[in-house]
């Protein structure tokens, strides 16, 4: 394809350090050749050509935005870029440097926002692998929309999750915000509106707190496996390979399907079994010997996932931090020594 308009897709990247530019664009057109996409760096300039770069010749897939943007001459705020984006629904995936467990909660905190943040603490060529599988993830989604434009909203949601059939009672626990479906209706750009916001429900909610969905870690911690053992061997994770989730933003995982690791370990009880049997009982009925999952206190069995340290954590020794987290989201946990001590600063 001979011009940036002829391109099903563009990226656009507000990067001010030449060299970041490079690694990010690198892998980003990995990707980027994968859904036939274009990939320009923004050099600086006035509002109107930061709106242009943003929605012309058509609005791109994915804004990339480094939050520190003051080597731009003329300057480019980074709140114009959000408003703009905001305004056209146009999907934005921010990073800058935020280091340690206040600035990562902090980031969980936004989890309602219209941006996706990346962690930061990566080099920008991982920044880059990231905000690709990003960018794959809003096209598919945006693809998936425009070929089915006449069914309803829920059986489009449930395509591109590529959902199983029993799932529908819990998918409709997570709420993508009922003030959205008013400014749906009103919107000119509808479709583009739905798929942007469909994007962010998912990363930002299904996949980044454990519930419906889980990490390898969450799945480790509740059907009792341990958990480097689960990240680590195939024969350990190969039978609950059924429940890996395959839709938008799937190659930042593995994720699984919770109901659907349920649902194996249902199907390898025998007639004694009076209760369903866990997931290391699974294993060990195929002769596949593991140890059982660890609370980050220490002592054997855990069942749930802590969103600071990112390790297995039992409800004894964790919090439920009701009120910020998305409704759903229930294998999502704090670890109490963590929570007293994050509390106090983001008063939560």
């Amino acid at each position: 394809m001979s011009s940036t308009e002829e391109l099903p897709h563009r990226a656009v990247v507000f990067e001010d350090n030449e060299r970041a530019f490079g690694r990010l664009e690198a892998t980003l057109r990995e990707h980027a050749n994968r859904v036939e996409c274009s990939v320009r760096c923004h050099q600086g300039g006035e509002g109107g050509d930061v709106s242009a770069s943003i929605i012309e010749p058509k609005p791109a897939s994915l804004v990339v935005l480094d939050w520190d943007l003051s080597g731009y001459d003329p300057p480019v705020h980074r709140e114009l870029v959000r408003g703009i984006c905001t305004e056209k629904y146009v999907p934005l995936c921010t990073y800058h440097l935020d280091l340690g467990e206040h600035e990562k909660l902090k980031r969980l905190l936004r989890w309602n926002d219209d941006e996706i943040a990346v962690d930061s603490l990566q080099d920008h060529a991982e920044i880059g692998r990231r905000c690709g599988e990003i960018l794959e993830g809003f096209v598919a989604i945006q693809d998936s929309f425009a070929r089915h434009l006449h069914e309803d909203l829920g059986r489009r949601v449930r395509r591109i999750l590529s959902a199983p059939d029993n799932i529908n009672i819990q998918l409709e626990q997570y709420s993508w915000g009922q003030q959205r479906l008013v400014q749906v209706i009103e919107a000119k750009e509808r479709e583009r509106f739905v798929s942007t916001a469909i994007g962010y429900w998912i990363f930002n909610q299904l996949l980044q707190f454990p519930g419906l969905l889980v990490n390898t870690v969450a799945a480790a911690s509740y059907l009792d496996i341990d958990a480097d053992a689960f990240q680590s061997r195939d024969e350990v994770r190969g039978p609950f390979a059924r429940a890996l989730y395959h839709g938008p933003f799937s190659k930042l995982g593995p994720f699984f399907w919770l109901p659907i690791l349920d649902d194996i370990r249902a199907e390898n009880m025998g007639e004694d079994d009076e209760e369903l049997i866990s997931g290391r009982d699974v294993l060990k009925r195929k002769g596949v010997n593991v140890d059982r999952v660890r609370c980050s206190q220490g002592h054997e069995g855990a069942g749930y996932y802590c969103l600071v340290t990112e390790r297995p954590v039992c409800g004894e020794h964790s919090v439920a931090p009701s009120g910020w987290v998305p409704i759903g989201a229930d294998r999502s946990r704090i670890e109490k020594e963590k929570y007293r001590e994050l509390s106090a600063w983001l008063k939560i």
